[in-house]
């Protein structure tokens, strides 16, 4: 059961690549960025696309347990940081970022069970 989990948070993180590899710019608003000119799209693509993807594509196929929490670990990183940034740094806390942190937290647990 728990590589059945841990795939569908890996398959859960290739999807969140492929949008921001296919879609940046309407990526871009659901999270809240405002990228600045042509290159801003493309490092949207880049980083968010290519980037989560290649990494979520080959913890995919290799299904080893360390490259699971590999990437738990990094979703795990952003819940963290999100959820300390919000509340004490950036006076940013709101549904949508709750919501993120959750997700957040959620995939962490799928890729680290």
């Amino acid at each position: 059961m728990g590589i059945i989990l841990n795939l569908i948070g890996a398959i859960i993180t290739i999807f969140f690549g492929l949008w921001a590899l296919v879609q940046p710019a309407k990526f871009a608003r659901a999270i809240s960025l405002t990228p600045y000119k042509e290159s801003g799209i493309t490092e949207i693509r880049a980083t968010y696309g290519g980037w989560i993807l290649g990494l979520s594509v080959f913890t995919a196929i290799n299904q080893h347990e360390l490259l699971f929490y590999c990437l738990g670990f990094g979703w795990l990183g952003a819940g963290i940081v999100r959820a300390v940034a919000m509340t004490f740094i950036d006076n940013s806390f709101s549904k949508k970022n709750l919501y993120f942190v959750f997700i957040e937290l959620f995939v962490c647990v799928l890729l680290m069970i």
